[in-house]
């Protein structure tokens, strides 16, 4: 039986072998396909490239996979941006931006058929998918942040002319925008990446293709040319045109910390809209009253990363314990946290930063409270969608091999992908109840933690050595040796194996036979690169983007089936 086993085993892999291709470590792995290339991309990015690929290779590869599917089915990339993007699931909006950008670029041809009896002729125009990401563009670029890279995006490479229809496309960002909104991001964000609010309105031109009512109209104004708003047209709007008015208040000759707090108090003035030499105790205290009022305008997302300033200024302090334990409160609102779409990374770096007592290269200090360690760690779990456990015995294998060390996170340059991916370790084993927990590079290892224990101290205990080579059999093999009975293997990892003598699927099928249970795999991609240890179209396997904000719910499901 043990050797027609063996054979039937051989036979398979030589089959499987010839539809693998060579990763960037110089091992071998299955490539996946571009809708799975596309989603790693949007959700992940490529800042920072992986351990053995450089950024620059590695966007080439994503953008050449956008390519393709939007050559495809362009309208499915366009759904797919807003359904990641929307939803708040990627570290960074740049890559949903960008896609659509690519998207707004793409024409069709037109055959146009005289009806002077002249030979026909065709014409490029503006296609479906480009008119349907124009439509998006103001639930994707939500702030104008992400509106001047979008337009950065578009020019740079000259991805498209800037003709009427994207003119159009870029105004309606102003038009529709309510104007409370619109005022507050015009005070809010001047300019970004060397793109002035001037410089978009005069590509665009807002007012040429809507009829403004009066306050829009006065909005449009003060963009142009710095204009305040008649005083009796100010009066009749309390959130738009007063917030213009108060901007002009805090930047003029002889204003004050004080008259800066006040205008944050009673205007809703942005932080970002006071001079640095005014930000004082005083005016983080007046902004935090909004945060933790719910002030429109006002969110979690300032919160979580000002919580350094916040100690600096003596604001979260043993002195103020009426002011930590709103701040508490706060970050453990889930609903609120989901409702400002506030990313567990992001949690997770102000986790590991505030704890630290001061900022990157030791610049500002602040006494750390071990209330706000806490309730950051609450947080954290807070920020993922629930997800009904599963039940099933599982084996967590976190890849802390060398080049998971090696590479950082988009968006979140502090915190590299091992980190990460204890992380997310933990975030799973809070949602199910029956697991084993390994670390490996080239061998797997027991790792003897909590689920309630906090996430900075796992991050800890799971990242204590760097690793050597890749592995990714060797927790497959590990448990299959040790006799442990696994319905589902969740392996957190780089994909750039090389090392063993066996591939994961190998020891995945012989794992199964020995062991007479079906095992599922979970592969979690922690890097955007083109690979999966999984043969496509498995049933048996599953992939998931990580730091996706779904993936405890999708794994859930997946599992449950």
């Amino acid at each position: 039986m043990k050797m027609f086993q063996t054979i039937a085993k051989q036979n398979t892999n030589l089959s499987r072998r010839d539809r693998m291709v060579r990763n960037s470590a110089g091992g071998f792995a299955f490539q996946i396909d571009d809708w799975k290339q596309l989603e790693r991309f949007l959700v992940l990015g490529t800042t920072g490239g992986t351990f053995y690929l450089d950024e620059r290779k590695l966007t080439e590869v994503n953008l050449e996979a956008v390519q393709r599917c939007l050559d495809a089915d362009a309208e499915r990339v366009v759904r797919t941006v807003l359904d990641i993007s929307t939803a708040g699931r990627a570290l960074s909006n740049d890559p949903a931006l960008y896609v659509l950008a690519m998207a707004a670029a793409r024409k069709q041809s037109r055959a146009v058929l005289p009806k002077d009896g002249r030979s026909a002729f065709t014409v490029e125009e503006p296609s479906e998918a480009s008119r349907l990401a124009l439509a998006s563009l103001p639930k994707v670029a939500r702030t104008f942040t992400d509106l001047s890279h979008f337009v950065t995006y578009v020019r740079k490479p000259k991805l498209r002319g800037w003709g009427n229809g994207f003119m159009k496309g870029v105004a309606r960002w102003y038009n529709e925008m309510p104007v409370s909104k619109l005022a507050l991001q015009v005070v809010k964000y001047g300019q970004r990446d060397g793109v002035s609010q001037r410089d978009v309105y005069d590509l665009s031109h807002p007012a040429r293709w809507s009829k403004p009512d009066a306050v829009r109209r006065a909005i449009f104004d003060f963009i142009v040319d710095g204009r305040m708003p008649a005083p009796e047209l100010a009066h009749q709007n309390e959130n738009a045109l007063k917030l213009l008015v108060a901007y002009g208040e805090v930047v003029a000759e002889g204003a004050t910390a004080v008259d800066a707090a006040r205008l944050i108090t009673t205007r809703g003035l942005p932080m970002e809209a006071v001079p640095t030499q005014l930000r004082t105790a005083e005016v983080y205290e007046a902004v935090l009253a909004g945060v933790l009022g719910g002030r429109k305008g006002n969110t979690l997302t300032w919160l979580v990363r000002n919580l350094g300033n916040l100690g600096a200024q003596g604001l979260l302090s043993d002195a103020r314990q009426d002011i930590v334990s709103k701040v508490c409160a706060a970050l453990t609102d889930e609903q609120a946290l989901q409702e400002a779409r506030v990313h567990p990374l992001a949690i997770l770096k102000a986790l590991l930063t505030y704890r630290q007592g001061h900022g990157e290269k030791g610049r500002g200090q602040w006494p750390v409270l071990a209330r706000v360690v806490d309730s950051l760690d609450q947080a954290f779990y807070a920020s993922f969608r629930y997800a009904k456990p599963s039940g099933k015995r599982l084996m967590l294998a976190v890849d802390v091999s060398g080049s998971m060390w090696g590479q950082q996170l988009t968006a979140f340059p502090s915190l590299t992908t091992h980190e990460a991916a204890a992380a997310m370790a933990l975030v799973i084993a809070n949602v199910e109840p029956n697991w084993t927990l390994v670390t490996f590079d080239t061998e797997a290892r027991p790792c003897h933690i909590s689920p309630r224990q906090r996430m900075d101290d796992v991050v800890n205990a799971m990242c204590k050595e760097e690793g050597g080579g890749t592995d990714l059999a060797s927790p497959i093999a590990y448990a299959r040796r040790k006799r442990i009975p696994v319905d589902a293997f969740v392996l957190l990892t780089d994909y750039e194996t090389w090392a063993g003598d066996y591939h994961s699927h190998e020891e995945l099928e012989a794992y199964r036979m020995e062991m007479g249970i079906a095992a599922k795999v979970v592969n979690i991609a922690m890097t955007p690169n083109s690979y999966s240890t999984s043969e496509p179209g498995d049933p048996l396997a599953l992939e998931v983007v990580g730091f996706d904000t779904r993936v405890p719910e999708v794994i859930s499901a997946f599992l449950a089936t």
